[in-house]
């Protein structure tokens, strides 16, 4: 990663360090917590692209690039003696047509109105060869180490700030006559500071998500380019209603400071949702369902 983009994580990590320690320090200077809780989800979510980026690498479309419909499956505990936390994902991204999937695993400290989560998470965007992506930057997988602080407010109202690590493995991208051309990404930094209202029935999120797009190395035996990195953002709006233990959301998103498409799509290929950078504008509708 050069300099700059170095330059540019530590700031952000440096913005975000006062709020976490302050939720921290607010956390866990409580003598007792309000409350210990258990908390399991399922949630349903179905995202629609509603613009392309005009230029993909070659060999891709457009289309390729649509966001997934995904099923996840959620639990959380700050009871003493069964402090976890797990989630598992499916998706299904449309314009590949091809399933992916997803976990994480970790671990929960604080109670009551204040958590941190911190685990491992796993994605897995492996395509069968007769896909028209297979041989492409979408065709991988990454390891990301995640933490969540969570101040929860009044009712369901709450503010979150997730930070997240990923490392992603190497893609093939081309293999002409068994000269293999592959893309070797740095570490990609995701930081997401949310803030849900919730009055009522009525709810509303808004969220600035910041994408510290890694330096990629493309290679081959007879070539070797760089990618620089870039800071890319991402805010979203979202509206909902609850309806008892059942959450309805309608979320938009807007993807800014991409640059050119071939080398954002190499920077940032991740087709779960919750990640999603692929498109310039798009939205999404959710469910919601605590059990």
């Amino acid at each position: 990663m050069k300099p700059t983009s170095r330059l540019a994580s530590l700031l952000m990590l440096a913005v975000l360090a006062t709020p976490c320690a302050a939720l921290a320090a607010e956390g866990t200077s409580s003598a007792k917590p309000d409350k210990e809780e258990k908390d399991s989800e399922v949630i349903l979510r179905y995202g629609v692209a509603l613009s392309h980026m005009t230029v993909v690498p070659d060999g891709m479309t457009p289309g390729l690039l649509n966001p997934p419909a995904e099923a996840e499956i959620s639990y959380y505990s700050d009871v003493p003696g069964d402090r976890i936390w797990l989630a598992l994902r499916a998706g299904y991204p449309t314009g590949v047509g091809q399933p992916t999937f997803g976990g994480t695993l970790g671990t929960v400290f604080g109670g009551g109105k204040f958590r941190l989560l911190g685990g491992v998470e796993l994605n897995f965007q492996s395509l069968f060869t007769d896909n028209p992506a297979a041989q492409s930057v979408l065709h991988n997988a990454n390891v990301a180490a995640v933490a969540k602080v969570r101040r929860l407010l009044t009712g369901d109202s709450k503010i979150e700030i997730e930070v997240k690590a990923v490392f992603q493995f190497d893609s093939t991208i081309a293999n002409f006559e068994g000269l293999e051309t592959v893309t070797r990404p740095n570490t990609a930094w995701i930081i997401k500071p949310t803030f849900t209202l919730a009055l009522g029935p009525i709810m509303g999120m808004a969220q600035y998500g910041f994408f510290v797009a890694p330096e990629v190395a493309i290679a081959s035996k007879d070539f070797a380019i760089t990618v620089p990195s870039r800071l890319v953002s991402r805010p979203m709006l979202g509206a909902g209603i609850g309806l008892g233990g059942l959450e309805i959301w309608l979320k938009m998103a807007w993807v800014l400071n991409m640059g050119d498409g071939v080398e954002h799509v190499y920077r940032v290929p991740y087709l779960s949702l919750d990640d999603y950078a692929l498109a310039p504008t798009f939205g999404s509708l959710e469910l919601q369902w605590r059990i």
